[in-house]
């Protein structure tokens, strides 16, 4: 049941106390300074001067533990713990008592008739006690934090300091690495300087005459080379053909010949120009007398800066024979070093001279078989390996013989046949009559000139039909030709005897 505004309003009566005079010593009656009996065991618990007016009379007030229910202490559990502590106690009491009566209003409006202000005021402490305990926990985990950010800031101050003096360590080490390495680059510099001009002044003495002197084991090699003077030409021909040749003679000489032999063996076959240029310019201005820097001041004269145009037409015009392979490779190989390539592994698929070389491949077994090499490679080949695999399948197709066709041959190696005879004549062809050997293997040419060639295109007299597979003349098998067949000396005996007899018929008609 609510109450009325006098009952909120009404305030708690105080129990009079009796009056005694200022000036006498009386003893103390009041509850709250009543001192406890010395000889009690246990607390006597004081009352309160202040009670509550009901309808049943007056009751006194005293502070007892009301609780709070598991919900509203869920709803308590905030974090924000110290806000929520200065709310609870308000700002004034004024505005706390008001708390305390809504409170007790809304407890009466449930049903619970138990209720007074002093069960509002019991409840408030409790709820005020279970928010400084939740302050004091979030103030022990505030300071817990706060301790183990004040250990892991001194760990860093701790290795701050550490680096910054490996930092100071670092710095004075690199300086004295910067000034090491400045004195030895001045002792580098100094000591090149002095075998600079060591290897000018010492390996090609001013005034010493240099030995050019051939050995005799390498002077009948050498002659057959065909070096022969250049004097100066803009024929990329004559050029080339002198630095092979001259490429050759350095390349047998190279354990013999020192640096300026081989500059002083060059300098014997320049005439004319080029001689004139050695002395004039080359030598008085080169600071690096050194065959190889003769070399690339050689081809620097000589060979124009348009020689690509010739020198890649002269590729595309190079024809591949089988019998030439190695040469064909040289040669182009010599042709490349002209235009300043060295390294063929750097010529892949892709590149202008690879695919200049791959065209004049013209066999198809070849191409194939590099072709299958090529997928099978990871990256793909180079111009190098493509030369190399080129040159191994060209020597390993096997050699086609020319022989004469039965058309060819002539009349008079017929034997002769009477045709009014009634004996079955047999007709042959005999090769040679006088050379067993040579009829052998002409005849064996012969038959096998059908399956060797790859060029005719008719079907050949008492040959297998087209798309049949080939047999051997002999036994008539068909993994195996007449020349690689066990019973092929019982075949020519027998072919031999069948010549025979038909010579001795011929004479015996004649």
């Amino acid at each position: 049941m609510a109450k009325t505004a006098e009952e909120k309003s009404e305030k708690l009566n105080t129990i009079a106390e009796s009056k005694t005079s200022t000036t006498s010593a009386s003893p103390c009656t009041s509850p709250l300074l009543k001192p406890l009996s010395p000889d009690s065991k246990k607390h006597v618990r004081r009352e309160s001067t202040l009670q509550f007016t009901t309808r049943e009379g007056p009751a006194p007030w005293q502070c007892e533990t009301v609780g709070l229910t598991p919900d509203e202490k869920a709803a308590m559990d905030t974090f924000d713990s110290i806000s929520e502590l200065v709310k609870t106690i308000r700002e004034s009491n004024e505005e706390l008592h008001d708390d305390l009566l809504d409170w007790e209003e809304e407890q009466l409006t449930l049903g619970h008739d138990d209720v007074n202000l002093g069960t509002a005021v019991n409840r408030k402490l409790d709820e005020i006690r279970f928010r400084i305990h939740q302050v004091v926990n979030y103030a022990k985990a505030l300071n817990t934090i706060n301790s183990t950010h004040a250990i892991t800031a001194k760990q860093l101050r701790k290795e701050l300091a550490d680096m910054q003096l490996n930092l100071q360590e670092s710095e004075e080490e690199r300086v004295m690495l910067l000034s090491d390495n400045l004195d030895l680059a001045n002792k580098l510099d100094a000591a090149l300087a002095g075998a600079s001009t060591k290897a000018v002044t010492t390996t090609v003495p001013p005034h010493g005459i240099v030995d050019i002197t051939v050995p005799k084991q390498y002077s009948n090699q050498l002659k057959a080379s065909d070096l022969k003077a250049f004097e100066g030409t803009t024929d990329l021909d004559a050029i080339y053909k002198f630095l092979k040749a001259l490429t050759y003679h350095i390349d047998i000489l190279e354990n013999v010949f020192n640096d300026a032999q081989r500059i002083e063996y060059t300098l014997s076959f320049l005439a004319g120009g080029a001689r004139r240029w050695f002395k004039t310019e080359w030598k008085p201005r080169t600071t690096s007398y050194t065959f190889d820097s003769l070399m690339a001041a050689f081809r620097e004269r000589w060979i124009p800066s348009n020689a690509h145009v010739h020198l890649v037409t002269k590729l595309e015009e190079m024809e591949m024979k089988r019998g030439s392979i190695d040469a064909f490779n040289d040669k182009f190989r010599g042709i490349l070093e002209l235009l300043q390539i060295h390294d063929l592994t750097r010529c892949r698929e892709s590149d202008q001279y690879y695919k200049i070389y791959y065209s004049k491949v013209k066999d198809p077994a070849v191409r194939q078989s590099v072709l299958l090499r090529s997928l099978a490679t990871p990256g793909g080949l180079n111009l190098d390996t493509l030369m190399d695999l080129v040159s191994k399948l060209m020597l390993a197709l096997p050699t086609r013989t020319k022989v004469d066709t039965p058309q060819q041959q002539t009349p008079a190696f017929r034997p002769k046949v009477d045709v009014n005879k009634g004996k079955k004549s047999v007709t042959v062809k005999v090769n040679n009559l006088e050379d067993k050997h040579d009829a052998h293997h002409a005849e064996e040419a012969t038959i096998n000139a059908l399956v060797t060639s790859t060029t005719t295109t008719t079907k050949p007299r008492g040959g297998p039909e087209m798309g049949e597979p080939r047999t051997c003349y002999s036994c008539h098998a068909t993994d195996h030709l007449l020349r690689d067949c066990p019973t092929r000396k019982q075949f020519w005996d027998r072919v031999n005897k069948r010549r025979q007899e038909a010579v001795d018929a011929s004479a015996g008609n004649a």
